[in-house]
């Protein structure tokens, strides 16, 4: 990450442990951020109890606003899993925001809705929230939860 102004921004030293630990255990994850460092996308990263009715709801993405030449997301993200679980959800939810910064035409709330209307499967659909999910962002969390877990095998084979 740019140690200045990193276009991948914690809200709160939970996430921000999150990242340091996504970034030094997992080449997926430190490849998301990289990728991201390049983009016109600046992400939030915000802890989050996340609940939709009765459903628990991991991470989400929200398109914020476009400003200043960059695209503002907010990823939400629930902190009340175990630290690999959370790492790997907030792998998924950056790829997410690697595909809005891979889609220049996303620059609101419609063309953001458009985009995963056309690339994602739609999750939970309700009065109010729409949400969706893309095989590259359940990919590349179950890559990073691989990579996790290797990390801690060689760990423990170290001993």
């Amino acid at each position: 990450m740019c140690a200045e102004t990193p276009r991948v921004r914690a809200l709160d030293g939970t996430i921000d442990a999150l990242l340091v630990s996504g970034s030094a255990k997992s080449i997926t994850f430190r490849t998301l951020l990289e990728r991201l460092e390049r983009s016109d996308v600046i992400v939030h990263v915000e802890p989050w109890p996340l609940q939709h009715g009765r459903r628990r709801v991991g991470g989400m993405l929200r398109f914020v606003t476009r400003a200043g030449g960059f695209r503002y997301v907010r990823i939400s993200l629930s902190v009340h899993l175990p630290r690999d679980t959370a790492v790997a959800l907030l792998g998924h939810e950056l790829q997410h925001a690697l595909e809005v910064a891979d889609d220049a035409s996303v620059v609101d709330d419609i063309t953001f809705e458009a985009l995963y209307h056309r690339i994602g499967d739609t999750c939970l659909d309700a009065a109010v929230v729409r949400t969706y999910d893309t095989s590259g962002a359940r990919s590349a969390e179950r890559r990073i939860r691989e990579e996790l877990r290797e990390f801690s095998r060689h760990l423990l084979a170290r001993r």
